[in-house]
């Protein structure tokens, strides 16, 4: 299995290269949906961190002109087999996309602005974790407890519980950006 997952469940696996070639390919389809209005695309989440584990799904990022035109893609986008999850939160400036059926999730496409707070907390994170083994370490240790201690169909408290720890690496990243 190089990628999918269940909904809502939590499995971490070993890394593996053909995660960055299925970011690839991807891109590749989604230039081809979005073009012109295709600006830029960021492969993050733990998927893009080559040292640690990660559930098996992308999470990727495409920036478009303005955060209004992602609907406009809903129809192409869904051709493909994603399917709009909404706006999780306003403040996020984004809209999710999830690829896959409920008994296989493979990719989490969030179109959002270049120039959003969404897209550089995004990369500071990711960025920060690729340039400090320790922090991806630590990232990765606290994922392995959560995922020990809930039981496996609960991501929500999963992904919320990790809140904390990525506020705090966000903010030392701006510290030295």
């Amino acid at each position: 299995m190089v990628l999918g997952l269940k909904r809502g469940t939590i499995k971490l696996v070993d890394h593996t290269p053909l995660w960055i070639r299925a970011y690839e390919d991807e891109v590749k389809t989604l230039k081809d949906i979005f073009g012109p209005d295709f600006i830029a695309s960021a492969h993050i989440g733990s998927t893009a961190i080559p040292t640690i584990q990660a559930k098996p799904i992308l999470d990727m990022m495409v920036a478009l002109p303005e955060l209004d035109t992602a609907l406009n893609y809903k129809e192409a986008l869904e051709d493909i087999g994603y399917h709009y999850r909404g706006m999780p939160d306003v403040r996020e400036d984004h809209h999710l996309f999830a690829k896959g059926d409920e008994d296989c999730r493979t990719i989490y496409l969030k179109l959002t602005v270049l120039d959003g707070s969404y897209w550089e907390n995004h990369l500071l994170f990711r960025d920060y974790l690729l340039n400090n083994p320790q922090a991806a370490k630590d990232y990765e240790a606290l994922k392995f407890k959560l995922a020990a201690s809930l039981n496996e169909d609960d991501r929500k408290t999963y992904t919320a519980s990790k809140a904390d720890f990525i506020q705090k690496i966000i903010y030392k990243a701006r510290q030295i950006s």
